[in-house]
């Protein structure tokens, strides 16, 4: 019973940080402290804190939701270096590789996933618990990606449906699909690229 997903991340546009203040170069230390205080109040915890920057006397989550452990935690990673990497496999449920803004062929994801997995052994977590998430971008034909240096998948309906089977092909748990542009047209253009897959 449940369905809600909490996603959250450190963040990657420094623009977004200096809009309310905060400091862009303490942003994973922050987003640590926050996980040691988010995981255990969804989990059912009164949690005390204290930390250098949040503090918390015996924080609660109420009322309850339908799941005793709480939402499931994703935790998405643009490039994380090994900081990142770290928080993912040992506060998260779900890892989201995030390549809309990257180069979203499968190769880039297999790079991104085997990192995960040697951080999974370098922190004690077996790489099958954690579920694999990716948000890749598909940029059709006449139009060009909005994200500079971004390189989405492009080509035939045909061509575009092999690269989405070969994500599927890596056992990947969920994709998000960012299209570009988004239109109704291109949602009719993905429906029957999905139809290829059947």
């Amino acid at each position: 019973m449940g369905s809600v997903i909490l996603g959250v991340g450190a963040g990657a546009i420094a623009g977004e940080y200096e809009a309310f203040g905060y400091d862009f170069e303490r942003r994973i230390g922050r987003f640590e402290e926050a996980l040691q205080i988010i995981r255990p109040m969804l989990r059912g915890e009164a949690v005390t804190f204290d930390g250098e920057f949040y503090r918390t006397r015996n924080a609660e989550l109420l009322p309850k939701g339908p799941r005793s452990n709480g939402p499931p935690i994703l935790i998405g990673i643009l490039k994380g270096g090994p900081r990142m990497k770290r928080l993912a496999v040992q506060y998260a449920d779900h890892w989201n590789c995030w390549l809309t803004w990257l180069d979203s062929r499968v190769e880039t994801y297999r790079e991104a996933y085997r990192e995960i997995v040697e951080a999974c052994e370098k922190h004690g977590r077996d790489p099958a618990t954690l579920q694999k998430n990716v948000a890749i971008a598909i940029c059709f034909s006449g139009s060009k990606s909005d994200m500079p240096g971004a390189l989405p998948l492009m080509g035939s309906n045909e061509e575009i449906a092999e690269e989405l089977a070969r994500y599927l092909e890596e056992d990947v748990d969920h994709i998000v699909i960012k299209l570009q542009p988004m239109t109704r047209e291109t949602i009719e253009m993905l429906a029957r690229i999905l139809e290829l897959l059947d």
